[in-house]
């Protein structure tokens, strides 16, 4: 509900607009959280759901952004897994069970993915690159077999650069979680101090 200040901002605007263009929500209640990683090459993100965390450690309720994204600012690293497992409504119930295949997508400088938010993910070390030679198909079904639902899997290749190679180059992404209907708890606006620099 306010104009967006640095470029980050203007950045995870846009991407909230381009999935939400034909959708119909709150506008006072929905919007963009967003947040940018620097990690190792070989570094693991570890297997998880984006929640609001605030309402899980108050009231036990797993909610999730409708979309979560990923855009690539850096060739280099492990693939974003997308595993066709739901989260559960409550923190308290076992999120256990078996998935309906997985999608891989890996980093390529400009590309962008998205998938349904109530999906398992994560970025394991073991898939990990440092060099810029993705597969054929780079955004590619683990399981050809099985569906995982709504989720979406999408690469646009307007290339952005190239990333940095070599052992000690970083994997570099910007994340927006697309959230109608529902502002998570503990959203806070960009510091200004922070903002400006």
């Amino acid at each position: 509900d306010s104009a967006p200040t640095t470029a980050l901002e203007r950045m995870a605007l846009k991407i909230f607009r381009m999935h939400t263009a034909d959708a119909e929500f709150e506008p006072s209640t929905s919007g963009a959280e967003w947040w940018t990683q620097v990690i190792d090459a070989q570094d693991d993100i570890g297997f998880h759901w984006d929640r609001d965390y605030d309402m899980q450690a108050d009231q036990g309720i797993l909610v999730h952004p409708q979309l979560g994204t990923v855009t690539y600012l850096s060739d280099v690293g492990a693939p974003t897994v997308v595993v066709g497992h739901r989260s559960q409504l409550m923190a308290s119930a076992h999120n256990e069970g078996e998935a309906a295949g997985a999608d891989c997508c890996w980093p390529r400088a400009g590309r962008h993915l998205s998938f349904d938010g109530q999906l398992l993910h994560g970025a394991p070390s073991e898939l990990a690159r440092e060099s810029i030679a993705p597969p054929r198909a780079e955004c590619e079904r683990a399981d050809q077999t099985s569906s995982t639902g709504k989720q979406k899997a999408s690469t646009s290749e307007q290339e952005a650069g190239s990333g940095a190679k070599g052992p000690h180059s970083r994997r570099v992404t910007f994340l927006v979680n697309i959230w109608c209907n529902h502002k998570p708890w503990g959203a806070e606006k960009l510091p200004p101090k922070i903002a400006q620099k």
